[in-house]
């Protein structure tokens, strides 16, 4: 019935998992599906503020430990590693 009014058929557990995380719903097997709060345009603005911050904080760190002597490409994996731990706590605790 859905069809002869032209709407598309619900998401559901029968949608391919891929139409159903690039719709931004999901749910486990037997769960109601809800919008996912990526949708509302809340995970998108937090994503690009810890990439900033990390990547801020990694150069930084790059140029004080440049200035203190330590050899350049030392301090480049010193400040990656750093900022690769940064993002994966901003991660988990803020987006």
């Amino acid at each position: 019935m859905r069809e002869e009014r032209g709407l598309a058929p619900p998401l559901g557990r029968g949608a391919p998992l891929l139409t159903r995380v690039l719709s931004g719903m999901w749910a486990a097997p037997g769960q109601i599906l809800r919008p996912c709060y990526a949708a509302a345009g809340v995970r998108v603005p937090r994503f690009v503020l810890v990439g900033m911050g990390c990547a801020l904080a990694q150069l930084g760190l790059l140029q004080m430990l440049v200035q203190g002597g330590v050899q350049e490409n030392l301090a480049n994996l010193i400040a990656f590693g750093a900022s690769v731990q940064m993002n994966f706590a901003a991660s988990q605790f803020y987006t």
